[in-house]
């Protein structure tokens, strides 16, 4: 009879809560990652705008949810938290405006009207 070798226990990660999946969906949307549903699941699509992601900022592909990728969505977010973006409009002379442009301002009260 052979002698039983003992089994190796491999850890598992536990599975993402759908809560974090959706912070993560959330995020990834809100940074034109795909066309991710906000559902909580991570189904194909929310596993290969991860994917995307990871590989975009250089992290190991995993396609899967974690705290480190939605910590990495907030930290490349996080410097537009305190803004607020502004259109400008920019014209020439006397004519119509020749088009707009998004301009980082810091949030501040908006200037009084004129009358």
């Amino acid at each position: 009879e052979a002698a039983a070798q003992p089994m190796a226990v491999i850890p598992v990660e536990k599975p993402a809560s759908p809560a974090l999946v959706m912070k993560i969906q959330k995020a990834l949307a809100g940074m034109a990652y795909a066309d991710v549903k906000i559902d909580g699941i991570p189904g194909a699509a929310t596993r290969a705008a991860i994917r995307a992601f990871e590989k975009s900022y250089r992290l190991p592909v995993t396609g899967e949810p974690s705290e480190a990728v939605l910590k990495k969505t907030q930290v490349d977010r996080g410097d537009l938290t305190p803004f607020r973006l502004r259109v400008v409009r920019i014209s020439c002379g006397a004519g119509p405006p020749l088009g707009t442009r998004s301009a980082k301002i810091p949030d501040q009260p908006a200037p009084p009207s004129e009358k």
